[in-house]
C-alpha cells in the first residue's frame, strides 16, 4: 500500500515538471503567435488548466480537458461555476500571487461541485494586452488523498494492535514495516528492526530457513496459529503464537505476520498443569491419611508422595514441645528422602531444638501461620549453622496448626540446587500442610473418642453390673416377700392378720413397680430393650387395660370410661406390652392426681377420612382427667428422670418421676409422639399418637361410639355331636356377647381350628369319628406356623359325667378346665369372666394344688464329678443373663417366650441336680400355658427365688466363679 502512495507521489513529480513547461509563459511577449503557443501547451495538458483575471476572477480561460468535463465557462467567475461559492475564495484575496508573481504556489481543496480533492499549483502570467493573470493547475489528488487516509488508518490500526505486526516483503524478505509493538516486545528501535528478516528473531525460520515456515502460506492453505519462540535482543527466548497471511498488492507481495506473546498462558498453563499434579498428589494424601492416619506407613507415603510432585531432596515434619526448662523446643517426627541424600532422622541435635535465640523469626513466623522460604545463604547468620549441616541450599518451612494452636513445622529441602520458590508453591504446599494438621488433629481426637468410648463402656458395664446386682439384690427379698405373702393368704386367717399381709403385699408391689421402672429406664437407655411386632386384638387390648384401671379408679370414687372412635382397626401389629405399659402408666398418674371428677380414655384414628389407611394406620390414644393439672412452665420437665411438677407432689403423692420419662422414650421408640396440654387445678390432657400395621387378614373396623365390652367378646368354637345341645350352647355363647362356631365331631374341630384363629374351644367328650380327647392331642400338637389357633388354646371339657379319674384323664390329654352338662348360663358366664381374667382354673373343681415352697431342696449333694461342675460352672456364666430373660418376658407379658424359658430351665436343672429350680420352673411353664401373666406372678416370684438361692449356694463352691458372672452381665 505505501508503495502505492508512492507511485503516486512521482506522478505529481511528473505534472511539476509540465509546470515548468508552463513557465515559458514568463517569456510571452504577447503577440498572437506565442499567445496561440501557450493555448495549445494549455489543452495538451491532460489535467484541468483555466487563467482568470485577477482582479474581475473572470474566466479567462480554460482548456479542453476542464472544458470536456464540466463545458464551456469563459466569461464567468471562477469561485461561483468553479466552486460553488458566492464569494471568492481565501486563496485568490490573501494577494499571495501578487506579491510574489515570480513564484509557483501550491495548494489543496475540496470541490464540492466535483465532489473530488485537488492539489492546485498557481502562479501570475503575463496574458494578451501585457496584463498579469492568474492561471491554475489542478491536479486530482482524491485516490491520493484515500490511499493517504487507509494508510493513516492502516497505521493506527497496527499501533492499536496489541500484538506484534509485521509486514515481510516476499522478494527481498525483509521488513518493510512493523508496529512499535513488534520492535519494543523484541528491544529493538524501528530503525534496526527495518533492516532484519524473520530467521533473525523466529526460531523456526533460524533452524529450518523461510521457505519451510512459509510453505502453506504461499500454497493458500490458512494453517491458523503457530506456537513458536521470538529472540529478545538480549538473547532471551520470547514464547509466541504467529498467524500468518499473504497479501498481494499492486507492485509487491508482502507477508502480514502477526505475533501474540503468549508468556502468560504458558504460565498459567503451568501453573495448572502444576496446580492438577498437587491436587491429585494432596487427593492421594488426604484419603491415606484421614482414613489410617495412626498407621506410620501412611504418613510415610503422604510425605514420600509430596517429595515426589515438589522434587525435592528431603520432607520431614517436626513437633513442637517444651522442654523441662520451660522453652519452647521441636523435636523430629517423620523424614522422607530422595536417592542418595543422607537422612537426619535420629540426629541428637534435632531430638530437641530450641526456638530461642537463633531460630526466633521462625517462631514468629509459623506461629503466624505464615511460611518461611529462600536460599540458605540469604538467611540471618544464627540460621545458618543448622541448617548448612544438613547440607541445604534451598528450604521451604510451613506450620502445622492443630486445633487452631501452633502444633509445629514442615519443611521441603532442596540440597543440591539454589531453587526459588514460587507463590504457587507455598499456596499449594500449605494446603498440604492443612491437610497433614487435620489428620493430626483427627488423630488426636480418634485417640481420645477410643478413651472416652472405653471409658464410657466400663462406666456402662459398671451401671449394668450394678442394676443386675440391684435386681438380684432387691428383687430376691422382694420376691420372697411376695410369694410367700400371696400364699399365705390363700390359707384362712384372722382378720386383723390377713389386713396386715394385704398391706404388706400393697407395699411390695408398689416397691416392685420402682425397681421395674429403674430397670425400664435402664434397658431403654443402654438400647437393650427391643420391641416386638405381634398380632393383637384392639377391643381385647383395650378390654384388659380398662378392667385393671377400673378397679383403681373406683377404689377412689372416680369415674371412668373409655371412648373408641369410628374405623379403627380390631386387629393391628405391634408390641402390644409395650403400648399396655405406655397407657398404664398415663392412666395411672390421671388417677392418682385426681381427687373428684373423673378419668376418660379416648382412642380414635389419627386419619380424618375415617377408616385406616391399608398397611399402616396411626392411632391417637388421649386421657384426660379432671386433677391438679401442670402449670404451664414445668411441662417441658415433666418427661425428664425422676422429675415431677412439684417436690409436694412426690412428697403427697409419691412416685419416682419416672412414669412419664419411660412413656416417653417408648413411644419415641414406636415411632409415635406424645403432648401435654394442662392448666394448674384445670387437669391435664395427654395425647399419644403411635403408627401400627393394620393386619391385613382382619380388616374390619370397630363403629363409631362403641363401648370397650365389660366381658370382651371371645372367638369360641363349639364341638358338640347333638343338634339340640349345640343350638343351646350357640345361643347362650350369643347371648353373652361372645362369637361362635359350631363343628360336629373332634374331626371337624381339629380342621376348624386349624383355618381359623380361637380362643376358647368348648369340646364334648363323647364324639363320633374323633372324640374330645383325641381331637385335644390333636390341637395341641399345633404349630404356629401350620394353625391359626394356638396350641395353647383354652379347651373346656363337656361332659354328662364327672367320675373319679375323669379330671386326670382330661388333663393328661391336654385340656385346660371341664363343665359338666346340663350347662347352666350362670355357670357359662362365670366361667368366661375368669377365663377373661386369667383365672380359669377349672368349672368348680379343685385345682391341683402347688407343692410347699420347701419340699424340694436346692440342690443335690455335690460329688465332685467333672461334668457335674462344668453344668454348675456355666450355670454361673449365663445365670445373669438368664434372670435378665426371664424378667424381660415376664415384664412384657410374653407368654411364649416365657414359656420356652420355664421349659429350658427345667431340664437344665434336672440334670444339674437342682430339684427346687427343676419343680418351680416346671409349675410355672405349666401355669404359663392357662393364666394371663398376672396371676403367674406368685409362682414365677418363687422360681426367681429358687434361681438366687441356687447360685447363693453354687459361689459357695466355685467362688472363683462370680468373674466369669460379672463379665458376662457386663
Amino acid at each position: 500500500m505505501e508503495n502505492e502512495v508512492e507511485l503516486l507521489k512521482k506522478q505529481i513529480v511528473e505534472l511539476q515538471r509540465e509546470n515548468e513547461i508552463l513557465k515559458s509563459g514568463n517569456v510571452f511577449t504577447g503577440s498572437s503567435r506565442e499567445h496561440d503557443l501557450l493555448l495549445r501547451l494549455f489543452d495538451s495538458v491532460k489535467e484541468y488548466v483555466y487563467v482568470a483575471d485577477m482582479e474581475t476572477y473572470e474566466l479567462l480561460y480554460v482548456n479542453r480537458t476542464l472544458e470536456k468535463d464540466i463545458g464551456s465557462c469563459t466569461g464567468k467567475k471562477c469561485y461561483q461555476f468553479l466552486q460553488g461559492l458566492e464569494e471568492p475564495c481565501p486563496f485568490c484575496t490573501n494577494d499571495i500571487i501578487r506579491n510574489d508573481p515570480d513564484s509557483s504556489h501550491i495548494w489543496e481543496l475540496y470541490n464540492p461541485v466535483l465532489k473530488r480533492w485537488y492539489r492546485c499549483i498557481d502562479r501570475a502570467i503575463p496574458w494578451v494586452g501585457n496584463r498579469l493573470v492568474r492561471y491554475e493547475l489542478a491536479l486530482d489528488i482524491s485516490d491520493i488523498r484515500t490511499a493517504e487516509e487507509e494508510m493513516r488508518r492502516f497505521r493506527m490500526a497496527l499501533e492499536a494492535s496489541s500484538d506484534a505486526v509485521y509486514l515481510t516483503d516476499l522478494r527481498t524478505g525483509l521488513f518493510v514495516d512493523v508496529n512499535s509493538r513488534a520492535y519494543t516486545q523484541l528491544g529493538y528501535t524501528r530503525e534496526e528492526i527495518l533492516g532484519m528478516r524473520p530467521e533473525d528473531i523466529n526460531i523456526a525460520v533460524s533452524e529450518h530457513g523461510l521457505e519451510p515456515y512459509l510453505r502453506n502460506v504461499l500454497d493458500g492453505r490458512d494453517e491458523g496459529a503457530v506456537e513458536t519462540y521470538h529472540r529478545h535482543k538480549d538473547g532471551t527466548l520470547l514464547p509466541v503464537e504467529v498467524g500468518l497471511r499473504r497479501l498481494t498488492t499492486v507492485s509487491s507481495e508482502l507477508l502480514v505476520s502477526v505475533a501474540r506473546d503468549i508468556s502468560e498462558r504458558r504460565d498459567a498453563q503451568r501453573d495448572l498443569a502444576t496446580r492438577l499434579m498437587y491436587e491429585r498428589v494432596l487427593s492421594t494424601c488426604a484419603r491415606e491419611l484421614l482414613s489410617q492416619f495412626s498407621s506410620l506407613n501412611a504418613m510415610h507415603t503422604t510425605l514420600e508422595s509430596l517429595r515426589e510432585t515438589v522434587d525435592v531432596c528431603r520432607v520431614y515434619i517436626f513437633e513442637n514441645f517444651i522442654n523441662d526448662d520451660g522453652q519452647l523446643c521441636c523435636r523430629h517426627r517423620f523424614e522422607v528422602c530422595s536417592e542418595g541424600v543422607a537422612s537426619q532422622f535420629g540426629k541428637s541435635e534435632l531430638e530437641c531444638v530450641p526456638y530461642l535465640p537463633a531460630f526466633s523469626r521462625w517462631a514468629q513466623t509459623l506461629e503466624q501461620g505464615k511460611a518461611l522460604s529462600g536460599l540458605v545463604d540469604e538467611f540471618p547468620e544464627e540460621e545458618q549453622p543448622l541448617l548448612r549441616a544438613q547440607d541445604i541450599q534451598s528450604i521451604l518451612v510451613l506450620p502445622l496448626k492443630v486445633g487452631g494452636q501452633w502444633w509445629g513445622l514442615i519443611g521441603f529441602d532442596d540440597t543440591r540446587t539454589m531453587r526459588r520458590w514460587t507463590q504457587l508453591d507455598e499456596q499449594l504446599l500449605m494446603t498440604a500442610a492443612e491437610i497433614i494438621a487435620a489428620a493430626i488433629e483427627r488423630n488426636r481426637a480418634q485417640k481420645q473418642l477410643e478413651k472416652t468410648s472405653r471409658e464410657a463402656e466400663a462406666a456402662s458395664r459398671s451401671k449394668s453390673e450394678f442394676l443386675a446386682n440391684m435386681s438380684h439384690e432387691i428383687r430376691t427379698p422382694l420376691n420372697a416377700i411376695i410369694g410367700l405373702t400371696e400364699l399365705s393368704l390363700q390359707e384362712d386367717l384372722p382378720e386383723g392378720v390377713g389386713e396386715n399381709l394385704r398391706a404388706s403385699l400393697s407395699s411390695a408391689e408398689a416397691l416392685l413397680d420402682i425397681v421395674n421402672d429403674i430397670l425400664d429406664l435402664a434397658r431403654v437407655e443402654s438400647g437393650k430393650l427391643h420391641l416386638e411386632e405381634v398380632e393383637f386384638s384392639l377391643p381385647r387390648f383395650l378390654g384388659g387395660v380398662m378392667r385393671v384401671m377400673r378397679h383403681e379408679a373406683e377404689r377412689k370414687g372416680l369415674d371412668f370410661s373409655m371412648f373408641l372412635g369410628r374405623g379403627l382397626p380390631r386387629e393391628l401389629m405391634g408390641d402390644s406390652g409395650r403400648l399396655r405399659q405406655i397407657l398404664v402408666n398415663l392412666i395411672g398418674n390421671a388417677i392418682k392426681f385426681t381427687e373428684e371428677g373423673g378419668v376418660n380414655v379416648a382412642v380414635e384414628c389419627v386419619s380424618s377420612s375415617g377408616g385406616y389407611i391399608a398397611g399402616v394406620q396411626r392411632v391417637r390414644f388421649t386421657v384426660q382427667d379432671t386433677g391438679i393439672g401442670i402449670p404451664e412452665h414445668l411441662h417441658g420437665i415433666i418427661f425428664e428422670n425422676f422429675r415431677q411438677a412439684d417436690g409436694s407432689i412426690t412428697r403427697k403423692y409419691g412416685g419416682t418421676g419416672l412414669g412419664l420419662t419411660i412413656s416417653r422414650q417408648l413411644v419415641e421408640m414406636m415411632g409415635g409422639s406424645i403432648s401435654l396440654r394442662s392448666e394448674a387445678g384445670k387437669g391435664s390432657r395427654f395425647e399419644v399418637e403411635l403408627p401400627f400395621k393394620v393386619a391385613e387378614t382382619h380388616a374390619c373396623v370397630i363403629e363409631e361410639g362403641e363401648d370397650v365390652p365389660e366381658v370382651l367378646p371371645l372367638r369360641i368354637l363349639l364341638a358338640e355331636d347333638n343338634a339340640l345341645n349345640r343350638r343351646t350352647m350357640i345361643l347362650a355363647l350369643k347371648k353373652l356377647g361372645h362369637q361362635a362356631d359350631a363343628v360336629q365331631n373332634g374331626a371337624e374341630a381339629v380342621e376348624k381350628a386349624a383355618l381359623k384363629r380361637y380362643d376358647c374351644i368348648f369340646m364334648d367328650v363323647q364324639m363320633p369319628v374323633m372324640d374330645g380327647l383325641d381331637a385335644t392331642r390333636a390341637i395341641r400338637g399345633f404349630t404356629p406356623d401350620t394353625a391359626a389357633t394356638a396350641p395353647d388354646v383354652h379347651i373346656i371339657a363337656l361332659t354328662a359325667h364327672a367320675l373319679a379319674g375323669d379330671k386326670e384323664r382330661f388333663v393328661q390329654a391336654g385340656m385346660s378346665s371341664y363343665l359338666s352338662k346340663p350347662v347352666r348360663l350362670e355357670a357359662l358366664k362365670k366361667h368366661l369372666v375368669q377365663l377373661q381374667a386369667g383365672a380359669a382354673d377349672g368349672g368348680g373343681a379343685d385345682a391341683p394344688l402347688m407343692p410347699a415352697y420347701d419340699a424340694h431342696p436346692v440342690m443335690e449333694p455335690y460329688t465332685g464329678g467333672q461334668r457335674e461342675a462344668y453344668r454348675f460352672r456355666r450355670f454361673l456364666v449365663t445365670v445373669a443373663a438368664l434372670r435378665e430373660s426371664l424378667w424381660s418376658a415376664f415384664d412384657r407379658g410374653n407368654l411364649l417366650e416365657l414359656h420356652s424359658l420355664a421349659h429350658t430351665l427345667m431340664h437344665e436343672a434336672d440334670k444339674m441336680g437342682a430339684p427346687r429350680v427343676c419343680v418351680m420352673a416346671s409349675r410355672l411353664e405349666s401355669r404359663v400355658r392357662d393364666a394371663r401373666p398376672e396371676e403367674v406372678r406368685p409362682i414365677f416370684l418363687l422360681l426367681m427365688d429358687a434361681i438366687n438361692h441356687l447360685e447363693h449356694e453354687l459361689l459357695k463352691i466355685f467362688p472363683d466363679a462370680r468373674g466369669a458372672e460379672g463379665h458376662h452381665a457386663g
